[in-house]
């Protein structure tokens, strides 16, 4: 099946810009037809709802994000521009295939700027070994945009910065301008280990996890540890993967729960029944639903156990450590 009417890239940021709950409507509708692999998913567990009959996101059937591992995921008719991979630490890659960049980029610039304002009042520097030579990362990407988006000699801070060479690059920075140091866990640990301090005003957005280079800290011990032994003030925490075009971010007001922009929604359902939603407050499977995901699949259930507040805001907790959804291997048996 194809889409009867064209798409653009302007269409789909005009609903970011306003979702309400018929844009959530219209866009499961869009996909329960015109998306392969999520319209086969549907049939193959049985969950259909009718668009009209639908009164909160939370009823829309999340796709699990193992198929991404498996399929080729993208609306009918439409074409790449752009794959991001996963690290593949866990065994096969996720692939995202994005159709059209600059909706991504969108998501990306105003995501950002809701949280801290715009990216053009910061300096941004990227501590990320193990990324630099993956130019598919989404990761890669995500930095390298918004240092673009900052002072014009920003192109001279580069991704994959060697620890030796951190403290001169940050030192040669203006002080009339906020920076932010993007690290994953293990590197600003390593940090710890070297004995390397920073400048107390310097803001640390960590993200990533440890993907396997060590124990897996709680975001409060890892913070406070940090906090100690790097002399900063100010810790926050990026959630974003390869299957979303979003991001989450911690923020200095709530270090420790994730805010999402409108056109992104979490929501938990309960670890042990599938078709129940997880009281707020008790730990659930987190659920995704993205708009920037426009031209892949909007609705997703992450392998993540986390609690949702009434707020919105949510909080990480764990990875799931069972075998991949029943629903999903089906799907995997049926297209080979």
């Amino acid at each position: 099946m194809t889409l009867n009417w064209t798409i653009t890239p302007d269409y789909v940021i005009e609903l970011l810009e306003n979702p309400t709950l018929e844009t959530w409507k219209e866009v499961y509708e869009i996909h329960s037809k015109y998306n392969n692999v999520y319209r086969q998913w549907l049939n193959l567990v049985k969950r259909q709802p009718n668009p009209s009959e639908i009164q909160s996101v939370e009823e829309i059937p999340h796709l699990p994000i193992s198929a991404f591992k498996h399929h080729k995921i993208i609306l009918d008719g439409f074409k790449e521009k752009l794959v991001f991979r996963s690290s593949g630490t866990t065994g096969l890659r996720s692939k995202h295939y994005v159709a059209f960049p600059e909706i991504y980029d969108w998501s990306l610039y105003n995501g950002f700027k809701l949280h801290f304002g715009s990216p053009e009042e910061y300096r941004q520097v990227a501590l990320l070994p193990g990324y630099e030579e993956r130019p598919d990362s989404s990761l890669i990407y995500m930095v390298k945009r918004l240092m673009e988006h900052s002072e014009q000699d920003a192109s001279k801070f580069f991704v994959g910065l060697k620890p030796e060479k951190l403290i001169p690059v940050l030192e040669s920075l203006h002080s009339n301008k906020k920076v932010i140091l993007w690290s994953v866990p293990y590197a600003l640990l390593d940090l710890v280990q070297k004995g390397i301090k920073l400048q107390p005003d310097i803001t640390i957005i960590e993200t990533g996890g440890m993907k396997g280079r060590g124990p897996e800290w709680s975001r409060q011990q890892l913070h406070e540890y940090l906090k100690q032994n790097l002399g900063v003030k100010t810790i926050l925490s990026e959630y974003g993967m390869t299957e979303l075009l979003s991001q989450a971010y911690t923020t200095p007001n709530d270090p420790f729960r994730f805010k999402t922009p409108p056109w992104m929604k979490v929501w938990a359902r309960d670890l042990y029944v599938p078709s129940k939603k997880a009281q707020y407050g008790k730990a659930g499977i987190l659920c995704i639903s993205d708009l920037a995901n426009f031209f892949s699949v909007p609705f997703i259930e992450t392998e993540d156990i986390g609690i949702v507040y009434e707020d919105g805001t949510f909080e990480v907790l764990d990875r799931l450590e069972y075998c991949e959804i029943r629903g999903c291997n089906l799907l995997y048996e049926e297209l080979g």
